[in-house]
């Protein structure tokens, strides 16, 4: 019995540090879509600009906007970089395990 609590107990703290990691991974997502966000009204801003004829403020923004979309697409690759291999190299959960037993086996 104490041994089924215990087994218990460590699922609920693996699944709450799951819980955890997930939550952060939507933070960050929701913060580059943001971003993203911000980067698309401005590229509309700065087609407006362009059909209105107004080349220096055209310039200007246009010259912000690919400097801030280059980081954007920077970090993002960083992150895919320094993702993978927690991804790939993250050991198989005892959870995952019972959840999604291999065939035949229990």
């Amino acid at each position: 019995m104490a041994e089924t609590l215990r087994a218990a107990a460590a699922g609920a703290e693996e699944a709450a540090r799951l819980v955890a990691r997930i939550s952060r991974l939507l933070e960050e997502a929701a913060h580059r879509g943001a971003r993203a966000l911000r980067l698309m009204v401005q590229a509309r801003e700065l087609c407006g600009l362009a059909a209105a004829g107004d080349d220096e403020a055209t310039a200007a923004l246009l010259h912000d906007l690919e400097r801030r979309v280059a980081e954007a697409e920077r970090e993002g690759r960083h992150r895919l970089r320094s993702g993978r291999p927690l991804v790939i190299g993250a050991p198989k959960s005892r959870a995952r395990a019972r959840v999604f037993p291999r065939h035949g086996h229990r």
